[in-house]
């Protein structure tokens, strides 16, 4: 196997048709895996970081695509020149489209790392535990270099048909908490649904004004800012929408914009990327008018599955 590395952006957008290739061959079509997520990623990762996409190859062609990002930055209060795995602000979830053969892959990675000589520390946030990739690195990285899991992240999840009695008790708990809350008067509440967006519209920077930076880390990597995750989701909302990704729920309080879900849909998979509120009272449940809203329209829909 070979590695071919591109870092310009026309180059990148060149790769579009080889990368739906290699993910239609893994047959795995979820949205973090594509050429448009990374997209968002590389146009908003920053000045301060070097782009580059890794190819790997045989003799049949390319079979794995692995981007990432290089920075000097201080991790855990040391200097150091980072390479990362791409990744989006904000967001826990990543993988990498790999179309075969993930533990040659894992290994050619590895080998062409340890060729190079700038770099101190590799960071591969978001990778799932189930997923063919984190184990090929995982089996590859022993004897190979000092590595650990920095932090584990649990991202539950729920069958979405009626019959699983998880989701029945979720559902019969919101309801008694909405009609146990406090009165809210005559204020109307409203949840929206939205598949399509303008970005440039007064709609999309009500919704970006009610996001909530987080100080959380991933991997023990700096917390992004509010700005980086709005730009980001600025960068792929477009995107989602085009690919029939996107769905982004609003809830309104007195007209407002109070309560928000960005949700990329696919393959029968909900996957909630971010979650944000306004300070609207607690006593007022509005979370969860929201999150009843939704989970009651995703059971009526025979194309979701998971949530």
């Amino acid at each position: 196997m070979k590695i071919r590395t591109v870092t310009s952006l026309r180059e990148f957008d060149q790769l579009a048709a080889v990368w739906r290739d290699i993910t239609d061959a893994s047959g795995q079509r979820s949205p973090f895996m594509s050429h448009d997520w990374f997209a968002s990623c590389w146009r908003t990762a920053g000045p301060h970081c070097r782009r580059e996409v890794w190819i790997v190859e045989d003799a049949a062609g390319p079979l794995a695509i692995i981007p990432l990002l290089y920075s000097r930055r201080w991790y855990r209060r040391f200097p150091s020149r980072t390479l990362q795995l791409m990744h989006a602000p904000g967001t826990p979830t990543a993988d990498l489209p790999v179309a075969r053969e993930f533990d040659e892959v894992a290994v050619a990675f590895l080998d062409h790392l340890r060729s190079r000589r700038d770099w101190d520390l590799l960071v591969m946030p978001g990778l799932a535990a189930e997923s063919s990739t984190w184990k090929a690195f995982e089996s590859a990285l022993t004897n190979r270099y000092s590595w650990r899991v920095a932090n584990r992240i649990r991202l539950p999840y729920v069958q979405l048909s009626e019959r699983d009695p998880s989701l029945r008790a979720m559902l019969d708990g919101l309801r008694g908490a909405v009609a146990s809350s406090q009165s809210r008067g005559s204020v109307p509440v409203v949840v929206e649904e939205h598949r399509d967006l303008d970005v440039r519209g007064p709609l999309f920077d009500e919704i970006m004004g009610v996001l909530n930076a987080r100080r959380h880390t991933i991997a023990g990597m700096p917390a992004p800012s509010g700005e980086e995750v709005r730009r980001f989701l600025r960068e792929l909302t477009p995107r989602a929408a085009s690919n029939s990704w996107l769905s982004l729920w609003v809830l309104r309080f007195g007209g407002l914009v109070v309560e928000t879900e960005y949700q990329l849909v696919a393959d029968g998979r909900v996957h909630a990327l971010r979650r944000d509120a306004d300070r609207t009272p607690p006593a007022l449940r509005l979370g969860d008018v929201l999150t009843l809203s939704i989970l009651e329209a995703l059971v009526r829909r025979p194309t979701a599955h998971i949530y």
